[in-house]
């Protein structure tokens, strides 16, 4: 019997010993991911009444993105982002200087 055996004394007594390996707990977070995080950066154009901006997107999935522009400060909570002539609802969740997270609605 094998159970509770260590390394060499497991080993002597015709056991297999299988190392144990422990994963981060950064990498089980990600692996829960529900979402698969598109890592390439892409145009866009965030448009509301009377205005429009250019922005990068970056970490972008089917729900949340993470939009870059000069200044954040003067996009609305609501508004319609384009990426490659697709359009998508958006309402803001958070913001700095220069980034916005997004939600697609």
């Amino acid at each position: 019997m094998c159970f509770g055996a260590s390394g060499g004394e497991a080993e002597a007594i015709g056991c297999r010993v299988f190392p144990i390996q422990l994963r981060s707990r950064a990498k089980q977070e990600e692996d829960q991911r529900p979402m698969k995080q598109e890592k390439q950066e892409e145009f866009g154009i965030i448009e509301f009444p009377k205005s429009a901006f250019s922005c990068t997107v970056h970490d972008r999935t089917a729900t949340l993105a993470v939009l870059e522009l000069p200044s954040s400060a003067d996009i609305p909570d609501a508004f319609e982002l384009f990426i490659d002539r697709k359009r998508f609802r958006c309402r803001a969740l958070w913001r700095d200087e220069q980034r916005l997270g997004v939600k697609f609605v």
